[in-house]
């Protein structure tokens, strides 16, 4: 039986995270939803660490980043962006962006781009319904039509490079406005992968199909359908 996926999971450490929705933070409820599979290795990291969670040996043992950030992308040092892209685009590192992780350093640089929101957005989204698209890639295995109550909306478009595949797609119809809430790139001989799931105040990452979602997309950048 294999060891399971290394996955690093890494989080800014906010302390406006609410802990009556996310009571082990972000990072916890990210790593809750890899456990769920029981295809992963696990090991937490936060921007307040030595090294800001980030030091050359624990990037070198992960296949996969799963990085989630809100207000404190600046805080990360570009040398250490530098060297994490690096192994993305040498295919040393798979990385999976969530939420708010699209205009954080990591993602911006492995994909060349700014990642800003076209349309906007509002964090009182009302409900979302999110639909697969793209039901024959292994990121969407197991995930079907959803809604949630509530979410912050992100509206296209999405200043991003065209993706290999649309997973998932999302509809706001309180604003009547959408979004390619799941996207996967390959970048140089790396891949990424984004879901835009994760406001933290919404509950969004304890849902199952959004728990699916993380592992199975978690699993892709790391290449884990290469090694069955």
């Amino acid at each position: 039986m294999s060891p399971g996926i290394r996955a690093l999971v890494w989080d800014e450490n906010g302390a406006h995270v609410p802990r009556a929705v996310y009571p082990q933070g972000i990072r916890g409820a990210l790593a809750g939803a890899l456990a769920q599979s029981g295809r992963f290795q696990l090991e937490p990291a936060h921007l307040d660490e030595p090294e800001q969670g980030l030091p050359p040996a624990r990037l070198d043992a992960a296949e996969v980043l799963l990085w989630w950030g809100h207000r404190r992308h600046a805080e990360l040092a570009d040398g250490r962006v530098a060297e994490l892209v690096a192994r993305v685009h040498a295919g040393r590192l798979g990385l999976l962006a969530l939420h708010s992780g699209h205009h954080s350093k990591p993602f911006r640089q492995a994909l060349g781009a700014s990642g800003d929101l076209g349309g906007g957005w509002d964090e009182d989204g009302g409900p979302e319904q999110v639909r697969v698209c793209a039901p024959w890639h292994p990121v969407a295995e197991g995930v079907q039509d959803f809604e949630l109550a509530a979410e912050e909306l992100y509206a296209a478009p999405f200043h991003v490079p065209p993706p290999e595949a649309v997973i998932v797609q999302s509809f706001f119809p309180r604003h009547g406005k959408g979004f390619p809430s799941g996207l996967v790139w390959r970048a140089a001989e790396g891949r990424v992968a984004y879901l835009r799931f994760g406001h933290e105040s919404c509950p969004s990452l304890h849902h199952p199909m959004v728990q699916r979602l993380i592992a199975n997309a978690a699993a892709w950048a790391a290449g884990a359908q290469r090694r069955q």
